[in-house]
């Protein structure tokens, strides 16, 4: 009975990533690219943008890059978890593949979260760089979620990694017996 539960979280769980795996980037694709590929007036109306501002197309180039590697990162890392849970549903709990995906979910999420910090650091000054008045200046903006997830994927990452030393150690112990 414990076991049905378990095998029954873990494919809700898994339903759950794959979604998300479909949404997030299509979030990102129908907030980032019109104001990035629009012209030079698409950052007109976003919240401390003036009405007047028109953008250069390397300054909204620029501004999409510094949030896509933080994109591709949380895409690694719900792919890594895709691949976690499938690894654990088929019972391989304690082997150098699960551990191994263990450590690039954490990886993933660790740069997923230290882009989302860098990116939401560099935002409002990009976005209000050209108002005539009122510019923004760049400034470390520490939003707590993000910085759940860099501490999260560093734990996620670390825990990986002591489970990669006990796995071996198993290994070898049985190796000896």
């Amino acid at each position: 009975m414990n076991d049905r539960l378990h095998v029954w979280v873990a494919r809700v769980f898994l339903l759950g990533l794959i979604a998300f795996a479909f949404y997030y980037p299509s979030m990102f694709l129908a907030q980032l690219v019109p104001i990035t590929f629009s012209g030079p007036q698409g950052w007109q109306g976003i919240y401390g943008v003036d009405d007047t501002v028109l953008v250069p197309l390397w300054w909204r180039l620029l501004y999409f890059c510094i949030w896509l590697p933080s994109v591709i990162a949380t895409q690694v890392f719900v792919l890594a978890a895709i691949w976690l849970v499938i690894l654990i549903l088929r019972g391989t709990y304690f082997e150098p593949a699960t551990v191994r995906t263990a450590q690039w979910a954490g990886a993933a999420a660790a740069i997923s979260g230290l882009g989302l910090l860098a990116a939401g650091s560099c935002s409002s000054w990009m976005l209000t760089a050209y108002n005539a008045e009122q510019r923004a200046p760049v400034k470390l903006f520490i939003e707590s979620g993000e910085m759940g997830v860099l501490f999260a994927g560093l734990g996620l990452f670390l825990f990986g990694h002591v489970l990669m030393v006990t796995v071996l150690m198993d290994r070898e112990n049985k190796e000896i017996i």
